[in-house]
């Protein structure tokens, strides 16, 4: 049996967006990215080698220092936590860390088990109120020197976020997501430095689409492998397992940047997390539904080739899509974007891909009663959403005026689709999970 050890953040997703900036998210990125490298952990445990080393097995992954002991002794794990922690909480000063031990055969095998211990450590709390808020994260107090170009004051670590992105922005050290995208993608040309230049990229120029997704009964798939772990296949996965579920992560998100990207521009997608299952991303609003649609088919396709004669069934991609004014704070569009989220893999159980979606500008701010469907739907119905899309905005528009006090099926609303038509298009649109008027919603923001 091996002992591991991971210490890292957890909330990754809020501390990155607490700030109303996207320069603050993104010098969050690149401060993750550079206490949790490689080469910076391998300084970190220098003095303790015979003790400890990296995990190999668990991929890179931004923000988790995985290690592994090379000996079973509580005091050892107990020493190289508290100098692992006091390390990342130097460098990231109010992220939520939190340590675990856990053994078994190997890394998969491990964290199917309970945690032989486990710790949380939580940022310090300021007095309040000493003076100023912070003015990026309204969280800690304004420092007297450190401020923005728009003279908004700043705490300690939102200072060091802005440094941190400045240099991104400048083309030195950037976040690992945006140096790995850009590799992946073999291009020089940066991603937009700022939320209002992804927008220019979007046909109104105005609105973007922040798009979280995760893995479905990503916990489940690797079990299923434990248990036929004596089956050659599923043996040699498991052991590799994390690795898998990340490549085919990043292989998805590549696919899904080249449906939407037509190479002589900079890429129409900043990346604020992408690691193992999880990827939080803006796009261009009009782009979201063709990428969102490749993402969830070329993961599936990509993890699916990598479980073949393992007898397990692969999991799936479900994803939040929020459509919002590039202005809006980012940290309240992942609040409502992971609420879209959790109601798509639970309105389906985890057991298939499935998306929940929501238009800020016009549903408002506040999760609304719209029901999540599946990918295979959307496969389904594209031909008829983009049958929508390509009616004048005029008629779409007096559709929808006509929806919101006449039911489908009434004889205004059905005059009105036979002039366009549509009359015998429309019948699955008749009912959950897409209504005609949500279809109506969906189709203001489809590729054209």
């Amino acid at each position: 049996m091996t002992v591991y050890l991971d210490i890292g953040v957890v909330y990754i997703q809020s501390w990155l967006t607490r700030t109303t900036k996207l320069r603050g998210r993104r010098g969050g990125s690149a401060m993750i990215s550079e206490a949790t490298a490689p080469d910076v952990v391998d300084g970190v445990i220098d003095g303790m080698r015979d003790k400890v080393v990296r995990n190999d097995e668990a991929g890179d992954i931004d923000g988790v220092v995985a290690l592994k002991l090379l000996v079973d002794d509580d005091d050892v794990g107990r020493q190289v936590e508290q100098i692992v922690v006091g390390h990342l909480r130097g460098k990231l000063p109010t992220a939520t860390l939190r340590a675990g031990q856990y053994i078994g055969e190997n890394y998969a095998a491990a964290r199917l088990n309970r945690a032989k211990w486990e710790n949380t450590w939580s940022p310090a709390v300021s007095d309040w109120p000493p003076g100023k808020p912070c003015e990026w994260c309204y969280s800690w107090p304004a420092t007297p020197n450190d401020a923005d170009e728009e003279n908004s004051r700043l705490c300690g670590e939102c200072a060091l976020r802005k440094a941190k992105a400045i240099d991104a922005e400048e083309g030195k050290p950037a976040p690992r997501q945006e140096k790995e995208l850009l590799s992946r993608l073999d291009t020089a040309t940066r991603v937009p430095n700022m939320m209002k230049d992804l927008a220019k990229l979007s046909g109104d120029g105005t609105h973007v689409a922040l798009i979280y997704a995760d893995g479905n009964a990503i916990g489940k798939f690797i079990g299923d492998l434990h248990r036929m772990r004596r089956e050659k296949r599923a043996r040699e996965l498991l052991e590799r397992v994390t690795k898998v579920i990340d490549e085919s992560t990043w292989q998805a998100l590549v696919a899904a940047v080249g449906e939407i990207w037509d190479g002589d521009t900079a890429p129409p997608m900043i990346p604020h997390l992408v690691g193992g299952d999880d990827v939080l991303v803006s796009v261009p609003a009009d782009q979201a539904w063709a990428f969102v649609r490749t993402l969830q088919s070329e993961f599936s396709r990509v993890i699916r080739h990598a479980t073949e004669g393992t007898g397990v069934t692969p999991p799936s991609l479900s994803a939040g899509i929020v459509f919002h004014h590039y202005i809006k704070p980012l940290h309240v569009m992942h609040d409502l974007v992971s609420t879209l989220l959790r109601s798509a893999k639970t309105e389906y159980h985890g057991a298939e891909a499935a998306i929940a979606w929501q238009d800020a500008t016009r549903d408002g701010e506040e999760p609304i009663d719209r029901t999540p469907f599946r990918h295979a739907k959307l496969e389904t119905e594209t031909p008829k959403l983009a049958e929508l899309a390509a009616l004048p905005n005029a008629a779409r528009q007096r559709l929808a005026e006509l929806l919101r006090s006449h039911e489908l099926g009434t004889k205004p609303v059905e005059q009105h689709l036979r002039r366009l038509g549509l009359a015998g298009k429309v019948a699955t649109f008749r009912e959950d999970p897409i209504l005609l008027a949500d279809a109506l919603g969906m189709v203001r923001w489809w590729r054209r």
